[in-house]
């Protein structure tokens, strides 16, 4: 039974990384994490590799300019296995944003990937404790995704990425 409540606390605390984040409570999504936690956003940021630079990463996308007024995080279909006070998880998402390139000129967008994870039990329950953020697509949403550069996320401009 206690394996069924590590799948269902695993889950729950996913939704509430998205939910956090779409809130904009950067505090309790920074608390979804281990305090050495290694994240990897690809392509568009460097990894984070403690709790304080998960914290800076999402203050930043979510603070200035190009920046995600609006995001709505959808997780799903996991896959998560569990090993005593580890686990592992792989999830897909997807995330319909509002960004804004320019102050006062937003563009609605959709992003999706994958979400790989490492996670560990701690004292205060399930944390993640590695996630490897893969995004798929991220494209302006009445030019869809079929030959469009990858949109603005994390702060640089897929266009500039080397190809």
């Amino acid at each position: 039974m206690e394996a069924v409540e590590d799948l269902e606390k695993i889950k729950n605390l996913m939704y509430e990384y998205g939910y956090a984040f779409d809130e904009d409570r950067i505090d309790d999504f920074v608390a979804c994490f281990t305090e050495d936690c290694v994240g990897e956003y690809s392509p568009f940021t460097k990894s984070f590799n403690k709790r304080s630079e998960i914290s800076e990463f999402a203050r930043g996308v979510k603070g200035v300019h190009p920046l995600l007024t609006s995001t709505f995080h959808v997780t799903v279909s996991p896959v998560i296995e569990v090993d005593g006070t580890h686990a592992t998880g792989r999830w897909n998402w997807m995330n319909p944003c509002t960004l804004e390139r320019v102050p006062g000129q937003p563009v609605s967008a959709w992003q999706y990937g994958v979400y790989e994870c490492k996670y560990r039990k701690e004292r205060e329950g399930w944390k993640i404790s590695h996630v490897k953020v893969t995004y798929l697509a991220a494209f302006e949403l009445l030019k869809g995704w079929a030959n469009q550069p990858m949109l603005i996320v994390g702060g640089v401009d897929s266009t500039s990425l080397p190809a």
